[in-house]
Protein backbone atom coordinates (compact mmCIF):
# COMPACT_ATOMS: atom_id res chain seq x y z
CA UNK A 1 0.00 0.00 0.00
CA UNK A 2 1.02 3.72 -0.46
CA UNK A 3 1.70 4.43 3.13
CA UNK A 4 4.12 1.74 3.19
CA UNK A 5 6.97 4.08 1.60
CA UNK A 6 8.05 5.89 4.83
CA UNK A 7 8.42 2.91 6.97
CA UNK A 8 12.01 2.75 6.22
CA UNK A 9 12.79 6.14 7.61
CA UNK A 10 10.49 6.63 10.17
CA UNK A 11 9.39 9.68 8.50
CA UNK A 12 5.85 8.92 9.09
CA UNK A 13 5.70 9.27 13.12
CA UNK A 14 6.46 13.63 13.21
CA UNK A 15 3.41 13.91 11.31
CA UNK A 16 1.42 11.46 12.76
CA UNK A 17 2.07 13.20 15.73
CA UNK A 18 1.59 16.38 15.13
CA UNK A 19 -1.90 15.16 13.34
CA UNK A 20 -2.71 12.62 16.44
CA UNK A 21 -1.98 16.01 18.60
CA UNK A 22 -4.55 17.82 16.82
CA UNK A 23 -6.96 15.37 17.15
CA UNK A 24 -6.47 14.92 20.71
CA UNK A 25 -7.17 18.13 21.75
CA UNK A 26 -10.71 18.53 19.30
CA UNK A 27 -11.56 15.31 21.09
CA UNK A 28 -10.75 16.18 24.85
CA UNK A 29 -12.58 19.68 23.97
CA UNK A 30 -15.97 17.55 22.89
CA UNK A 31 -15.86 14.80 26.00
CA UNK A 32 -16.31 17.95 28.45
CA UNK A 33 -19.16 19.08 26.44
CA UNK A 34 -20.89 15.83 26.46
CA UNK A 35 -20.28 15.17 29.98
CA UNK A 36 -21.76 18.39 31.04
CA UNK A 37 -24.23 18.32 28.78
CA UNK A 38 -25.67 14.78 29.91
CA UNK A 39 -25.09 15.69 33.35
CA UNK A 40 -27.65 18.82 32.61
CA UNK A 41 -29.95 16.79 31.59
CA UNK A 42 -30.19 14.06 34.31
CA UNK A 43 -29.70 16.79 37.22
CA UNK A 44 -32.59 18.86 35.41
CA UNK A 45 -35.50 16.17 34.37
CA UNK A 46 -33.79 12.72 36.39
CA UNK A 47 -35.03 10.97 33.29
CA UNK A 48 -34.06 7.91 31.51
CA UNK A 49 -36.41 8.84 28.41
CA UNK A 50 -34.77 12.30 28.39
CA UNK A 51 -31.32 10.82 27.81
CA UNK A 52 -32.14 8.47 25.57
CA UNK A 53 -33.68 11.47 23.06
CA UNK A 54 -30.20 13.10 23.26
CA UNK A 55 -28.38 9.65 22.84
CA UNK A 56 -30.63 9.33 19.86
CA UNK A 57 -30.00 12.92 18.94
CA UNK A 58 -26.29 12.73 18.81
CA UNK A 59 -26.62 8.91 16.51
CA UNK A 60 -29.08 9.90 13.90
CA UNK A 61 -26.40 11.86 11.31
CA UNK A 62 -23.99 8.68 11.92
CA UNK A 63 -26.96 6.21 10.89
CA UNK A 64 -28.82 8.53 8.19
CA UNK A 65 -25.72 10.20 6.58
CA UNK A 66 -22.97 7.94 7.15
CA UNK A 67 -22.77 5.92 3.57
CA UNK A 68 -22.69 9.77 2.10
CA UNK A 69 -20.12 11.43 4.53
CA UNK A 70 -17.62 8.04 3.12
CA UNK A 71 -18.37 8.84 0.07
CA UNK A 72 -17.69 12.49 0.65
CA UNK A 73 -14.74 11.61 2.79
CA UNK A 74 -13.09 9.10 0.02
CA UNK A 75 -13.64 11.77 -2.78
CA UNK A 76 -12.83 14.94 -0.63
CA UNK A 77 -10.01 16.48 0.90
CA UNK A 78 -9.59 14.78 3.80
CA UNK A 79 -7.55 17.33 5.91
CA UNK A 80 -10.60 20.22 4.75
CA UNK A 81 -13.24 17.74 5.82
CA UNK A 82 -11.15 17.78 9.30
CA UNK A 83 -10.86 22.00 9.31
CA UNK A 84 -14.71 22.50 8.67
CA UNK A 85 -15.89 19.79 10.87
CA UNK A 86 -14.23 21.10 13.84
CA UNK A 87 -15.28 24.63 12.83
CA UNK A 88 -18.15 24.11 12.26
CA UNK A 89 -18.50 22.41 15.78
CA UNK A 90 -17.30 24.96 17.78
CA UNK A 91 -19.71 27.92 15.86
CA UNK A 92 -22.42 25.48 17.15
CA UNK A 93 -20.58 25.99 20.78
CA UNK A 94 -20.65 29.03 20.97
CA UNK A 95 -24.45 29.98 19.88
CA UNK A 96 -25.36 26.63 22.58
CA UNK A 97 -22.78 28.84 25.27
CA UNK A 98 -24.96 32.28 24.72
CA UNK A 99 -28.25 29.98 25.02
CA UNK A 100 -26.30 28.94 28.31
CA UNK A 101 -25.43 32.51 29.45
CA UNK A 102 -28.77 34.20 29.04
CA UNK A 103 -30.35 31.31 31.08
CA UNK A 104 -33.07 30.41 28.07
CA UNK A 105 -31.30 26.96 27.24
CA UNK A 106 -34.09 24.15 27.06
CA UNK A 107 -33.71 20.37 26.57
CA UNK A 108 -34.62 20.30 23.18
CA UNK A 109 -32.06 23.09 22.14
CA UNK A 110 -29.49 20.94 23.19
CA UNK A 111 -31.18 17.64 21.95
CA UNK A 112 -30.62 20.15 18.96
CA UNK A 113 -27.01 20.82 19.83
CA UNK A 114 -25.76 17.51 20.07
CA UNK A 115 -27.77 16.73 16.52
CA UNK A 116 -25.33 19.28 14.70
CA UNK A 117 -22.32 17.96 16.40
CA UNK A 118 -23.22 14.61 15.41
CA UNK A 119 -23.67 15.65 11.68
CA UNK A 120 -20.06 17.16 12.34
CA UNK A 121 -18.56 14.23 13.92
CA UNK A 122 -19.99 12.15 11.14
CA UNK A 123 -17.87 13.73 8.82
CA UNK A 124 -14.66 14.24 11.37
CA UNK A 125 -14.70 10.32 12.62
CA UNK A 126 -14.12 8.64 8.74
CA UNK A 127 -11.65 12.00 7.99
CA UNK A 128 -9.22 10.76 10.86
CA UNK A 129 -9.68 7.01 10.63
CA UNK A 130 -9.17 7.02 6.66
CA UNK A 131 -6.16 9.84 7.00
CA UNK A 132 -4.47 7.76 9.68
CA UNK A 133 -4.24 4.34 7.26
CA UNK A 134 -2.67 6.62 4.19
CA UNK A 135 0.06 8.21 7.02
CA UNK A 136 0.80 5.02 8.96
CA UNK A 137 2.93 2.06 7.63
CA UNK A 138 0.89 -1.02 7.23
CA UNK A 139 2.71 -3.00 9.88
CA UNK A 140 2.23 -0.73 12.12
CA UNK A 141 -1.43 0.11 12.06
CA UNK A 142 -2.89 -2.37 14.62
CA UNK A 143 -0.57 -0.70 17.24
CA UNK A 144 -1.36 2.74 16.28
CA UNK A 145 -5.34 2.17 16.53
CA UNK A 146 -4.30 0.56 19.66
CA UNK A 147 -2.61 4.04 20.60
CA UNK A 148 -6.01 5.40 19.34
CA UNK A 149 -7.86 3.45 21.57
CA UNK A 150 -5.64 4.67 24.44
CA UNK A 151 -6.33 8.10 23.91
CA UNK A 152 -9.93 7.51 23.99
CA UNK A 153 -9.58 5.59 27.42
CA UNK A 154 -7.38 9.02 28.43
CA UNK A 155 -10.19 11.13 27.81
CA UNK A 156 -12.42 9.00 29.78
CA UNK A 157 -10.25 9.20 32.56
CA UNK A 158 -9.49 12.76 32.10
CA UNK A 159 -11.95 14.40 30.57
CA UNK A 160 -15.07 12.61 32.84
CA UNK A 161 -13.13 14.22 36.74
CA UNK A 162 -12.27 16.97 35.00
CA UNK A 163 -15.68 18.29 33.51
CA UNK A 164 -17.39 17.15 36.83
CA UNK A 165 -15.10 19.35 39.04
CA UNK A 166 -15.18 22.15 36.65
CA UNK A 167 -18.80 22.20 36.75
CA UNK A 168 -18.28 23.00 40.18
CA UNK A 169 -16.52 26.18 39.94
CA UNK A 170 -18.28 27.24 36.45
CA UNK A 171 -21.38 27.07 34.77
CA UNK A 172 -22.17 24.72 32.00
CA UNK A 173 -21.21 27.83 29.60
CA UNK A 174 -17.87 27.80 30.81
CA UNK A 175 -17.27 24.24 29.84
CA UNK A 176 -18.71 24.76 26.38
CA UNK A 177 -15.45 27.84 26.13
CA UNK A 178 -13.15 25.56 26.82
CA UNK A 179 -14.83 23.48 23.76
CA UNK A 180 -14.69 26.18 21.49
CA UNK A 181 -11.01 27.09 22.18
CA UNK A 182 -9.71 23.23 22.02
CA UNK A 183 -11.28 22.75 18.53
CA UNK A 184 -9.12 26.67 17.18
CA UNK A 185 -6.17 24.65 18.71
CA UNK A 186 -6.42 21.89 16.29
CA UNK A 187 -7.62 23.78 13.34
CA UNK A 188 -4.47 25.60 13.43
CA UNK A 189 -2.47 22.49 14.14
CA UNK A 190 -3.86 20.82 10.69
CA UNK A 191 -3.50 24.40 8.72
CA UNK A 192 0.04 23.55 9.20
CA UNK A 193 -0.08 20.12 8.21
CA UNK A 194 -0.29 18.28 5.02
CA UNK A 195 -2.12 14.86 5.01
CA UNK A 196 -1.94 12.71 1.70
CA UNK A 197 -4.49 11.85 0.03
CA UNK A 198 -5.42 8.38 -2.14
CA UNK A 199 -5.77 8.07 -5.53
CA UNK A 200 -8.67 9.06 -7.70
CA UNK A 201 -10.13 8.29 -10.94
CA UNK A 202 -10.23 11.61 -11.85
CA UNK A 203 -11.86 11.30 -15.58
CA UNK A 204 -15.07 9.31 -13.85
CA UNK A 205 -15.53 12.02 -11.30
CA UNK A 206 -15.15 14.47 -14.42
CA UNK A 207 -18.01 13.42 -16.30
CA UNK A 208 -20.42 12.89 -13.46
CA UNK A 209 -22.19 15.55 -11.42
CA UNK A 210 -21.90 15.56 -7.66
CA UNK A 211 -24.90 14.22 -6.81
CA UNK A 212 -24.32 10.99 -9.43
CA UNK A 213 -20.55 10.97 -7.93
CA UNK A 214 -21.73 10.24 -4.63
CA UNK A 215 -24.63 8.34 -6.16
CA UNK A 216 -22.37 5.59 -7.56
CA UNK A 217 -19.64 5.76 -4.37
CA UNK A 218 -22.24 4.42 -2.13
CA UNK A 219 -23.64 2.13 -4.41
CA UNK A 220 -19.95 0.78 -4.74
CA UNK A 221 -19.20 1.13 -0.94
CA UNK A 222 -22.30 -0.99 -0.39
CA UNK A 223 -21.42 -3.59 -2.51
CA UNK A 224 -18.16 -3.86 -1.73
CA UNK A 225 -19.23 -4.75 2.12
CA UNK A 226 -21.58 -6.67 1.07
CA UNK A 227 -19.69 -9.24 -0.75
CA UNK A 228 -17.29 -9.11 2.36
CA UNK A 229 -19.17 -12.26 4.30
CA UNK A 230 -17.17 -12.34 7.21
CA UNK A 231 -17.93 -8.28 7.61
CA UNK A 232 -21.09 -8.87 7.47
CA UNK A 233 -21.76 -11.49 9.52
CA UNK A 234 -19.95 -9.49 12.45
CA UNK A 235 -21.97 -6.35 11.68
CA UNK A 236 -24.87 -8.55 12.22
CA UNK A 237 -23.76 -9.53 15.35
CA UNK A 238 -22.64 -5.44 16.12
CA UNK A 239 -26.09 -4.77 15.68
CA UNK A 240 -27.68 -6.70 18.03
CA UNK A 241 -25.61 -6.05 20.57
CA UNK A 242 -25.11 -2.65 20.24
CA UNK A 243 -28.78 -2.30 20.30
CA UNK A 244 -28.40 -3.18 24.07
CA UNK A 245 -24.68 -1.89 25.09
CA UNK A 246 -25.46 1.62 23.96
CA UNK A 247 -28.57 2.37 25.59
CA UNK A 248 -26.81 0.64 28.91
CA UNK A 249 -24.25 3.18 28.72
CA UNK A 250 -26.11 6.13 28.04
CA UNK A 251 -28.04 5.02 31.11
CA UNK A 252 -25.09 5.39 33.62
CA UNK A 253 -25.82 9.05 34.92
CA UNK A 254 -29.55 7.49 35.92
CA UNK A 255 -27.89 4.22 37.85
CA UNK A 256 -25.49 6.82 39.57
CA UNK A 257 -28.55 9.14 40.56
CA UNK A 258 -30.75 5.94 41.80
CA UNK A 259 -28.44 3.24 42.87
CA UNK A 260 -25.15 4.97 44.52
CA UNK A 261 -24.85 8.37 45.87
CA UNK A 262 -26.16 10.56 43.18
CA UNK A 263 -23.48 13.11 42.19
CA UNK A 264 -21.20 14.11 39.70
CA UNK A 265 -18.24 13.07 41.17
CA UNK A 266 -19.18 9.00 41.12
CA UNK A 267 -20.13 9.54 37.88
CA UNK A 268 -17.02 11.16 37.08
CA UNK A 269 -15.39 8.43 38.83
CA UNK A 270 -16.74 5.62 37.06
CA UNK A 271 -16.28 6.97 33.84
CA UNK A 272 -13.05 7.93 34.48
CA UNK A 273 -12.61 3.88 35.64
CA UNK A 274 -14.09 2.87 31.59
CA UNK A 275 -11.69 5.16 30.73
CA UNK A 276 -8.52 3.33 32.72
CA UNK A 277 -9.43 0.27 30.60
CA UNK A 278 -9.93 1.67 27.51
CA UNK A 279 -6.10 3.05 28.11
CA UNK A 280 -5.21 -0.42 29.26
CA UNK A 281 -6.28 -2.24 26.48
CA UNK A 282 -5.41 0.04 23.83
CA UNK A 283 -1.96 -0.03 25.90
CA UNK A 284 -2.12 -3.78 25.83
CA UNK A 285 -2.88 -4.17 21.84
CA UNK A 286 -0.43 -0.84 21.42
CA UNK A 287 2.40 -3.25 22.87
CA UNK A 288 1.09 -6.89 21.76
CA UNK A 289 -0.82 -5.94 18.27
CA UNK A 290 -2.86 -8.98 18.51
CA UNK A 291 -2.81 -12.41 17.34
CA UNK A 292 -1.68 -12.93 13.90
CA UNK A 293 -4.88 -13.68 12.59
CA UNK A 294 -6.75 -9.94 14.07
CA UNK A 295 -10.28 -11.97 13.95
CA UNK A 296 -9.71 -14.05 16.79
CA UNK A 297 -8.45 -10.84 18.71
CA UNK A 298 -11.51 -9.39 18.01
CA UNK A 299 -13.47 -12.35 19.25
CA UNK A 300 -11.50 -12.64 22.58
CA UNK A 301 -12.45 -9.12 23.22
CA UNK A 302 -16.32 -9.98 22.62
CA UNK A 303 -15.95 -12.38 25.06
CA UNK A 304 -14.13 -10.54 27.27
CA UNK A 305 -16.87 -7.43 27.21
CA UNK A 306 -19.42 -9.48 27.40
CA UNK A 307 -18.58 -10.99 30.64
CA UNK A 308 -17.79 -7.26 32.35
CA UNK A 309 -20.92 -6.25 31.38
CA UNK A 310 -22.59 -9.45 32.86
CA UNK A 311 -21.10 -8.86 36.11
CA UNK A 312 -22.27 -5.10 35.70
CA UNK A 313 -25.89 -6.16 35.58
CA UNK A 314 -25.54 -8.15 38.45
CA UNK A 315 -23.89 -5.87 40.86
CA UNK A 316 -24.63 -5.47 44.48
CA UNK A 317 -26.90 -2.26 45.20
CA UNK A 318 -25.28 0.76 45.91
CA UNK A 319 -21.74 -0.79 45.33
CA UNK A 320 -19.88 1.57 42.99
CA UNK A 321 -16.62 0.00 43.19
CA UNK A 322 -18.06 -3.19 41.71
CA UNK A 323 -19.32 -1.37 39.10
CA UNK A 324 -16.00 1.15 38.23
CA UNK A 325 -14.32 -2.63 38.31
CA UNK A 326 -16.98 -4.06 35.58
CA UNK A 327 -16.70 -1.32 33.72
CA UNK A 328 -13.02 -1.25 33.98
CA UNK A 329 -12.92 -4.40 31.69
CA UNK A 330 -15.41 -3.92 29.40
CA UNK A 331 -12.91 -1.00 28.46
CA UNK A 332 -9.90 -2.33 28.11
CA UNK A 333 -11.97 -5.46 25.90
CA UNK A 334 -13.62 -2.55 24.30
CA UNK A 335 -10.22 -1.07 22.91
CA UNK A 336 -8.98 -4.39 21.86
CA UNK A 337 -12.12 -5.04 20.02
CA UNK A 338 -12.39 -1.91 18.29
CA UNK A 339 -8.15 -1.59 17.95
CA UNK A 340 -8.06 -4.89 16.09
CA UNK A 341 -11.91 -4.49 14.08
CA UNK A 342 -10.33 -0.90 12.36
CA UNK A 343 -6.76 -2.45 12.07
CA UNK A 344 -8.42 -5.51 9.76
CA UNK A 345 -10.34 -2.63 7.35
CA UNK A 346 -7.16 -0.38 7.37
CA UNK A 347 -5.48 -3.40 6.20
CA UNK A 348 -7.91 -4.74 4.01
CA UNK A 349 -9.40 -2.26 2.09
CA UNK A 350 -8.41 -0.27 -0.67
CA UNK A 351 -7.27 3.47 0.52
CA UNK A 352 -9.54 5.14 -1.68
CA UNK A 353 -12.58 2.54 -0.70
CA UNK A 354 -12.11 3.13 3.11
CA UNK A 355 -14.32 5.66 3.71
CA UNK A 356 -17.02 4.09 2.80
CA UNK A 357 -17.01 1.13 4.25
CA UNK A 358 -15.85 2.71 7.58
CA UNK A 359 -18.76 4.88 7.30
CA UNK A 360 -21.00 1.91 6.80
CA UNK A 361 -19.59 -0.38 9.03
CA UNK A 362 -20.72 2.25 11.65
CA UNK A 363 -23.63 2.70 10.38
CA UNK A 364 -25.00 -0.87 10.56
CA UNK A 365 -23.56 -1.45 13.85
CA UNK A 366 -25.61 2.05 14.98
CA UNK A 367 -29.09 1.49 13.09
CA UNK A 368 -30.38 -0.69 15.86
CA UNK A 369 -29.42 1.87 18.76
CA UNK A 370 -32.75 4.06 18.12
CA UNK A 371 -34.90 0.94 18.93
CA UNK A 372 -32.86 -0.26 21.79
CA UNK A 373 -33.08 3.58 22.87
CA UNK A 374 -36.58 4.01 22.50
CA UNK A 375 -37.34 0.83 24.76
CA UNK A 376 -34.61 1.57 27.35
CA UNK A 377 -35.95 4.69 28.05
CA UNK A 378 -39.34 4.05 29.69
CA UNK A 379 -38.14 0.42 30.66
CA UNK A 380 -35.67 1.65 32.93
CA UNK A 381 -37.58 4.50 34.67
CA UNK A 382 -39.52 1.32 35.95
CA UNK A 383 -37.05 -1.39 35.99
CA UNK A 384 -34.02 0.16 36.62
CA UNK A 385 -30.61 0.19 33.93
CA UNK A 386 -29.18 -3.00 35.43
CA UNK A 387 -31.34 -4.95 33.37
CA UNK A 388 -29.84 -3.66 30.40
CA UNK A 389 -26.46 -4.07 31.42
CA UNK A 390 -26.96 -7.87 31.99
CA UNK A 391 -29.07 -8.06 28.55
CA UNK A 392 -26.10 -6.71 26.64
CA UNK A 393 -23.74 -9.06 28.38
CA UNK A 394 -25.58 -12.34 27.65
CA UNK A 395 -25.92 -11.04 24.19
CA UNK A 396 -22.33 -10.74 23.81
CA UNK A 397 -21.24 -13.98 25.17
CA UNK A 398 -23.50 -15.53 22.44
CA UNK A 399 -21.64 -13.60 20.35
CA UNK A 400 -18.59 -14.04 20.63
CA UNK A 401 -19.61 -18.08 20.69
CA UNK A 402 -21.32 -17.84 17.32
CA UNK A 403 -17.98 -15.86 15.66
CA UNK A 404 -15.77 -18.13 16.77
CA UNK A 405 -17.97 -21.06 15.24
CA UNK A 406 -18.67 -18.90 11.56
CA UNK A 407 -16.02 -20.01 8.79
CA UNK A 408 -17.00 -16.82 7.08
CA UNK A 409 -15.55 -15.33 10.43
CA UNK A 410 -12.65 -17.05 10.88
CA UNK A 411 -11.45 -16.41 7.43
CA UNK A 412 -12.19 -12.83 7.47
CA UNK A 413 -8.28 -11.76 6.71
CA UNK A 414 -8.11 -14.99 3.84
CA UNK A 415 -7.94 -14.17 0.20
CA UNK A 416 -9.25 -14.26 -2.11
CA UNK A 417 -13.30 -14.96 -2.12
CA UNK A 418 -13.87 -12.89 1.42
CA UNK A 419 -11.58 -10.40 0.99
CA UNK A 420 -13.27 -8.08 -1.91
CA UNK A 421 -10.15 -6.17 -2.08
CA UNK A 422 -8.13 -9.16 -2.63
CA UNK A 423 -10.75 -10.56 -4.95
CA UNK A 424 -9.80 -7.70 -7.01
CA UNK A 425 -12.85 -5.59 -6.41
CA UNK A 426 -11.59 -2.16 -6.62
CA UNK A 427 -13.82 0.96 -5.43
CA UNK A 428 -13.46 4.80 -6.91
Amino acid sequence: MTHDTSSATGSWIKPFAAFWTSQALSLFGSQLVSFALIWNLARTTDSAAVLAIAALAGLMPQVILGPIAGAIVDRGNRRLLLILADSGIAAATLILSGLFLAGIVEPWQIFGFMFLRAVGGGFHGPAMLTSTALIVPERHLARVQGLNQALEGGLNIAAAPIAALLLGVFPVAGILWIDVLTALAAVGILLRLRIPQPERNSAAAQSDSFLETTRKDVIKGLRYVWRWTGLCVLLAAGVCFNALLQPALMLLPILVRRSLDGTAVSLGGIQAAFGVGIVSGGALLGIWGGFRRRVWTVILGLAGLGASLLAAGLHPVGNAIWIAACLFGGGAMMAVIHGALFAIIQSNVAPEMQGRVMTLTLSAVGVAVPLGLSLAGPLADRLGPEVWFAAAGVVCLGMAAAAAFSPAVRRLEDPPNTNPRAAGFVGG
